[in-house]
């Protein structure tokens, strides 16, 4: 399968909406090609950079299998013709190697491989994980806790960690003291997890209950029902990342780029009354998967229309950038859709 360089640096558009017909809670993930990968020191810049290499592959493909890593090497590609730059950094008190990778080099190489491609508009998980210790208030694991235990750290860190190598968003609830004592006034009819997940835009919701029932007892509920009790935390970390991944992998394979199909759309843009805006718009073109080709239609006033030549259909297309930029959906008909661009 021959590829051509000029098309790939083309394959690329972001524009569109957050208010879309087809709904989306994904985000988009700005730093797809940039890698921060926790390090001890700067003694072993190789295999750090491999390890970083790695996660920029799972990434991408939407899957943790090491199978893209080897297809890849195995055709002649070395891990550091990808990197563009690196450099070592540190982020509250912790060592982050900070890889920048070629995009179009990667894109270009997934093609050639036919391996998945997932773009930059990734899915948002919502994990409600409810924890009554016997000790404090029933409380939301958050990133906010004021004095953490040792098994609030470890959840944190671990839901970092697949933030990290999958690309995608893992939201935890933000309680304001309103939040806080709705949940303490609940009673036995309220679905307080249903009721905090109304605040929120996700694309998947996961609930956890973990009650103390005694010394070193426990009781877990919600999306997992059954915990090894002889290491809780082990047990518990386990059973999270297990889920997590599952969902993950459903939600990237949705999003894969169907490059087997291919489409033509009309896409107008109003809004657009400066030189400037435009370049921000053409800017945010060439991060696009979904995109094979883009020419300008017609230019009027401050509304400029593009025929978009795609990968997949134009629900794809929808889908793809419902999370990327600022885009409000104004309709669409059989010939276009249309949006406005939203600027300061």
């Amino acid at each position: 399968m021959e590829i051509d360089l000029k098309k790939v640096l083309k394959f690329k558009l972001i524009f569109l909406t957050i208010f879309l017909c087809i709904p989306s809670s994904a985000k988009e993930y700005e730093d797809l090609f940039r890698v921060y990968y926790p390090i001890d020191s700067t003694s072993n810049i190789q295999k750090n950079l491999n390890e970083s290499f790695n996660v920029m592959v799972f990434r991408l493909s939407g899957s943790s299998s090491p199978s893209n890593i080897w297809k890849i090497i195995n055709a002649g590609n070395p891990r550091e013709k990808y990197v563009l730059s690196y450099t070592s950094k540190k982020i509250n008190n912790k060592n982050y190697l900070v890889t920048n990778f070629n995009q179009e080099l990667f894109i270009q190489t997934f093609l050639e491989l036919e391996i998945p491609l997932v773009g930059y508009s990734r899915p948002s998980i919502l994990l409600l994980l409810n924890i009554k210790d016997g000790i404090n208030d029933g409380y939301y694991l958050s990133n906010n806790i004021e004095k953490p235990s040792n098994l609030n750290v470890a959840l944190l860190e671990l839901i970092k960690k697949i933030e990290l190598y999958r690309g995608v968003f893992i939201d935890l609830p933000e309680l304001d003291l309103f939040d806080i004592q709705k949940q303490k006034t609940k009673n036995f009819l309220t679905k307080s997890n249903l009721s905090l997940a109304e605040n929120y835009r996700y694309d998947e919701l996961i609930n956890i209950d973990l009650l103390n029932t005694g010394l070193n007892s426990w009781e877990i509920s919600g999306d997992i029902n059954k915990l090894d009790s002889n290491n809780l935390t082990e047990s518990l970390l386990n059973s999270i990342e297990t889920l997590l991944n599952n969902k993950i992998d459903k939600l990237l394979l949705e999003k894969t780029l169907k490059s087997s199909v291919q489409s033509t759309i009309n896409v107008s843009i109003k809004g657009i009354d400066t030189f400037d805006n435009y370049k921000k718009v053409k800017n945010s073109i060439n991060k696009s998967f979904k995109t094979k080709e883009i020419s300008l239609s017609r230019y009027n006033d401050n509304e400029v229309e593009f025929k978009v030549e795609i990968y997949g259909n134009k629900d794809d297309f929808k889908n793809e950038f419902s999370a990327l930029l600022s885009f409000n959906f104004i309709e669409e008909t059989d010939q276009y859709i249309k949006y406005e661009y939203i600027h300061d």
